[in-house]
Order: structure tokens, then sequence, then C-alpha cells
């Protein structure tokens, strides 16, 4: 079994915890729960005490149910207008035989990191994860996993830099850290669901993903396991809700009822209406209408691709599960429609996707950072008589190899 892992996802709907563990490729979920006494608006705290309770709120009742501490977590972070750019970067080998560690990729990644944080300074961007593509030794082979142990005396990365709004990211991180939490990373949600999604054989290698969230709907251009594109609007199935309450002067409850019972079904060939005499017809002609919005600013995101419209739309998140829609979709765009659902025991809602596929991500990450590495290790280049490259550590005691 691999190491456990606490993922935490701040949303518009609430804060979500998932535990859970790899295991031959396949996501196990031991925990997972979702507190609505805190949500994000338009990715914005608006009461931090509140935040901080809920997330204590979690991690307490994992700790209770799993009898198990909980003191770090992978942070999910959202990915609404994410900037992705490609980067590329060389560095020496340092083992005296030339044999590629650990080592050598955490260096290729901190200096990607710090090469977008310069270049993007202006910009109030924040760099959210590294998302390596490939990794290429001195012969110019290339490796689409990190090639711990080949002998090479240079290793280069290409890899994707992701980076949000700076105080975005500032915001949510603090907030998790004032709960007591330590970040073991972040994690852009729509990156690790693409990977998720095109980790099965069966997935289309090029699609726009639709994550239809409860109060933001986010679209995301994927092709060939890589998230090139992000954008977000102001939308998600709660807009819903309020469409029918004002059309027909229901109660929450009842329109929630309404939306997820009835969805866009068409009328029986018998009469029907529901206690309040409104018929399905009615229902689904509001609905519809409401779902403009997210048509709208899905085909103003395709219109910015510089590529041509991707044969697939990949539907995903809470809101897609509404009865029709993804008929609705197909009618709309006239491109193939698939509806994606994790199938992994302990979460198989919609809801917990993003926290599933960071889970999976986030495990099989390759370069991850010890919590026992020494935080004053110095290494210290020194040539020896015949050109071979040394290293003096400093506290190596707890130093080895960190598991791939």
């Amino acid at each position: 079994m691999e190491h456990i892992v606490c993922a935490l996802e701040l949303t518009s709907s609430g804060v979500k915890m998932a535990v859970g563990y790899t295991y031959e490729k396949k996501v196990y979920i031991l925990h997972s729960l979702e507190s609505i006494r805190s949500k994000l608006i338009y990715n914005q705290i608006p009461d931090t005490s509140e935040m901080v309770a809920s997330i204590r709120e979690l991690v307490k009742s994992a700790q209770d149910t799993l009898k198990m501490d909980f003191d770090s977590c992978v942070l999910v972070m959202p990915s609404s207008n994410m900037k992705v750019v490609q980067k590329h970067q060389t560095v020496s080998t340092t083992d005296m035989h030339s044999e590629i560690k650990v080592f050598d990729g955490s260096n290729l990644v901190s200096m990607m990191r710090k090469d977008c944080r310069n270049a993007f300074l202006e910009s109030n961007l924040e760099v959210l994860d590294i998302v390596p593509i490939s990794w290429v030794d001195d012969k110019n082979k290339t490796y689409r996993y990190f090639p711990k142990g080949t002998i090479s005396s240079e290793l280069s990365l290409n890899g994707d830099c992701e980076m949000i709004d700076k105080l975005t990211f500032e915001s949510l991180t603090k907030v998790v850290e004032d709960a007591g939490l330590s970040i073991d990373k972040t994690i852009s949600g729509a990156n690790a669901t693409v990977k998720l999604i095109s980790s099965h054989s069966d997935s289309p290698q090029e699609f726009i993903m639709v994550d239809f969230g409860a109060k933001t709907t986010t679209f995301s251009l994927c092709y060939d396991h890589r998230l090139l594109s992000s954008f977000c609007i102001n939308y998600g199935s709660e807009d819903i809700d309020e469409e029918l309450m004002r059309e027909f002067k229901i109660d929450k409850s009842v329109a929630k009822y309404y939306k997820l019972t009835y969805g866009l079904s068409k009328d029986p060939d018998f009469e029907f209406k529901t206690k309040e005499g409104i018929s399905l017809s009615e229902i689904s002609k509001v609905i519809r209408n409401s779902l403009n919005r997210l048509y709208t600013g899905l085909e103003k995101y395709i219109s910015t691709l510089d590529v041509s419209t991707p044969s697939s739309i990949m539907l995903v998140g809470g809101g897609s599960s509404l009865l029709g829609f993804s008929e609705d979709v197909k009618d709309r765009f006239r491109i193939n429609v698939y509806s994606y659902s994790p199938l992994y025991l302990g979460a198989r809602s919609r809801q917990y996707l993003n926290l599933v596929s960071a889970i999976k991500y986030y495990s099989e990450y390759e370069l991850k950072t010890s919590s026992k590495r020494p935080s004053d290790l110095t290494l210290t280049r020194v040539s020896s008589s015949s050109d071979e490259l040394h290293i003096k550590v400093k506290n190596v005691s707890d130093l080895g190899d960190e598991k791939l």
C-alpha cells in the first residue's frame, strides 16, 4: 500500500476532504466528507475564522473515524483563469558517476519554478505547480517518466508551469496553515482530473473538459495527458435553483428537488404535473434557458483557442449529473460528449472527483520532498584530479533518495 494522502479542497459549495491511497494504480478512499459551513465566493474567503473552523471540523472527523493523526495535506486549488506556460531547463547531474538522482530532478523543478515566478513577477501570479512533460538525457533520449539511475552528465526537463492569481494562492494556503495543516503540495484540480481521465485507455486524446460546479464552471483544453489552458465563469448548478425559485415562486429545497429529480425531462405520454401544478416541460424550459449562460461561456472559450475545435467534450463535476445534460450539450455543439465519474472504492460521487484525482496525482508525482530532508542541507562541487564530481553533504543522517 502506498503512503496515505489527505487531500483538501476549498470550493464554492463548501470545504471537502478525502483521505486515501493508491494501490496498483487504483485509488482507494478511506474517508470523505464535505462541510458547507464556509464556502468560497468568487475564489475569495468571506470569513477566515469560519473557513478555519470548517477545515478543523473535517480534520477532526477524519482523525476520529480513522484513528489517525493528520498534520499535513495536499491542497487542491481552483483552476480559474490559470495560466499555463511551457518551460525548459537543463542542469549538470551531481553524482560522481553521473547517475541521475532525485536531487537532480528536484533541482530542475526548483529552477523552473523560480524562473516562472521571476518572469511573471509583475503579473501578480504565483506558481501553483510544475508538471513534467518529458525528461531528456545528454544523448537526447527522451523519457516520459523520471529516469532515475540513468547515466547522464546532464538532465533536461520540459514542463508546464501552472500559475494562478497570487492573492488567491496566498489567502488559500494561509487559511489552511492557520487551521494547523502544513501543505505537502499545491495541485490544480483541473490538471489532476485531466491526468486521471487520460489514464484510461479509452479516453480521447484531445477534449475540452467542462467542470460544472455549484457556483462556477471551469473549461479546460486537454491534449495528450496535458492541460493546455483553463478558463472559469461565475455560473454553476446552484444558479439553476435560483432560476426555478424565481420562475415558479417556490423555495430552495423544492427547486433543488425539481432540478435533481426531473432535470431536462420531457413530458410523459400521460398527463403529469407536480403538486405545485408545474409540468416537466416547464421545468425543463427554465433549466435549459439557465444553461444558456454555460453554453455561451463555452462558445466564447472555444473561440479563443488557437487550435481547431476538439472532437470531444468531457463533462465532470457535481452539476454534470443533471438529467439530460449530456444529451443537451451534444445537441448544442454537435460533437462527442462524455460524462466522467470516479469509479474508485470509497468515493464514486462526482463532487469528490478533484480530490480523488489529486490523491492519485500526488501519489504518482515523481519528485516528492521528504519531510525529514534537513533544512540546512548544502551541496558543494569539488573537482578531483580525475575530473570526477564529488559532493560534500552536511547533515545527511536522514537524507536518502525519496521514493519516486
